[in-house]
């Protein structure tokens, strides 16, 4: 059979170079961290939503906790100690809970090693040199393999590869076997009509390896299991007679990985820059109220909020770098949170788009107290207020303190469609006080506009 890695033999100084089985396809379950380890380092290995397969150094940058317990959320993989994020495929960091304001340099990022998956495995390299290799298909009878159980031996690679030259399931089920190199064992069969087989070896550490077989898959679901099962208590024997003969005292020092430290500055978290905002909100809630609008609720674990009057507005410094400011649509008294509504736009520069995918419920943000540049007036005799898409949302709140209030106003609220009228029963809720103008072209809503501002009287008020 041809090298299935398309790889020479290697000697031992080259085994950091080499590309070995660290998991199978399977392990990687969706939202799923596998650990994995290879020649005394440990690795985080995950696959995001969108199929790539992440291979990382096992540990946060910030405190060396071990990624393999985090969190993957499909897109970033979450630290769970203090919450460090860092994202599909770069590794880079995105996001500091303890620095909501800042966005972390691109400096903060984690070690990341190549993936390529291949008969059912996900091949990794520790220093690999030049291209990857090529990994040819398997014989054209192999339309599809079977990856066996993964069998750990605690032994060094050469004695579980010297073993596996005489692997035979019975007296009548032998197999010639061929060493391909020093990390891939073919089997073939003495009887023709029986299984090959193919086995990587995985050097977990210089007295621990894994055997990982490969066979072609069968259709039949008896068979399939009856052929994993045989082969799984087949490897028990052997792994079993390997370990019996190995003499503890005489096994090599575990290896020991080159990580390079965290660096002190870095481990204690500090602030990237000087900008900052006073209040750090979490977020409690998010709910879609319209088409392509999200609506957050922010909430103190340090007590009552500023006050905010009706038109007032917030900075929220976002994980990527940007500030962006929201309106509040708050009624009035309600101190015990800030609520937004963000409207995904199509040509974001990063802040609704920020929002919308990456703003999750528990994160952090470093936001501003309420600044108010569109006050209201409440000495009117009449309010009227128009608002078109997500223009509306400073209205909302004057709106809720008018009605509260019980002083006379109507609320012209001009939208696309009345999927994307935001809040709609809270619109509800203002009777005739709110009216809905939907679909309207530009001649039909000036022709409306007109409408209602025509009649104007002293101490009537339009925002």
């Amino acid at each position: 059979m041809s090298n299935p890695l398309n790889i020479n033999p290697l000697h031992a100084g080259d085994a950091q170079a080499c590309w070995y089985p660290l998991a199978a396809s399977s392990d990687l379950v969706p939202r799923h961290v596998f650990h994995g380890q290879l020649l005394g380092r440990e690795f985080a290995v995950w696959r995001a939503d969108d199929g790539n397969v992440n291979v990382w150094e096992n540990r946060c940058l910030h405190r060396g906790v071990r990624l393999s317990i985090g969190i993957n959320d499909g897109r970033e993989l979450v630290c769970q100690y203090h919450g460090w994020r860092y994202a599909n495929r770069t590794a880079g960091c995105t996001y500091i809970p303890a620095h909501p304001a800042d966005a972390p340099a691109r400096t903060i990022c984690n070690n990341t090693y190549p993936a390529v998956e291949r008969y059912g495995l996900v091949w990794s390299c520790c220093e690999p040199q030049g291209a990857n290799p090529v990994i040819p298909a398997m014989p054209e009878h192999w339309q599809q393999t079977m990856v066996l159980r993964a069998m750990p031996v605690n032994a060094p690679l050469a004695t579980v590869a010297s073993a596996l030259g005489t692997f035979c399931i019975t007296d009548a089920a032998s197999f010639s076997s061929e060493s391909v190199n020093q990390f891939t064992i073919n089997c073939q069969p003495a009887d023709a009509e029986r299984v090959t087989l193919v086995f990587f070896l995985q050097p977990v550490d210089s007295h621990r390896t894994v055997i990982r077989g490969v066979v072609p898959d069968v259709a039949d679901a008896a068979e399939r299991l009856q052929c994993l099962q045989t082969f799984n208590h087949a490897l028990n024997q052997l792994r079993e007679s390997i370990e019996a003969g190995i003499d503890v005292s005489t096994l090599p020092a575990p290896m020991v990985a080159p990580i390079k430290p965290v660096s002190e500055a870095l481990a204690s978290m500090p602030a990237l820059s000087g900008r900052k905002a006073p209040l750090r909100l979490v977020v409690a809630a998010r709910e879609n109220v319209a088409t392509d609008v999200v609506a957050f609720e922010l909430r103190s674990n340090e007590g009552e909020l500023p006050t905010f009057q009706p038109g007032a507005h917030i900075d929220l410094h976002l994980g990527n770098g940007l500030v962006r400011q929201y309106s509040l649509t708050n009624k009035p008294g309600q101190t015990d949170c800030f609520l937004i509504a963000v409207k995904r736009e199509a040509d974001s520069s990063g802040g609704s788009d920020y929002l919308h995918d990456q703003l999750r419920q528990g994160d952090v943000l470093a936001v501003s107290v309420p600044r108010n540049n569109f006050p209201l007036r409440r000495d009117a005799v009449n309010t009227v207020l128009i608002a078109g898409g997500i223009g509306v949302t400073p209205l909302l709140s004057m709106a809720q303190t008018l009605q509260h209030s019980q002083l006379p106003f109507a609320l012209h609220y001009f939208v696309r469609d009345q999927s994307h009228a935001v809040h709609q029963p809270l619109l509800q809720a203002m009777g005739n006080s709110c009216q809905l103008h939907s679909g309207l072209n530009a001649d039909d809503t000036a022709a409306r506009l007109r409408q209602i501002l025509a009649g104007f009287q002293p101490a009537t008020h339009v925002y």
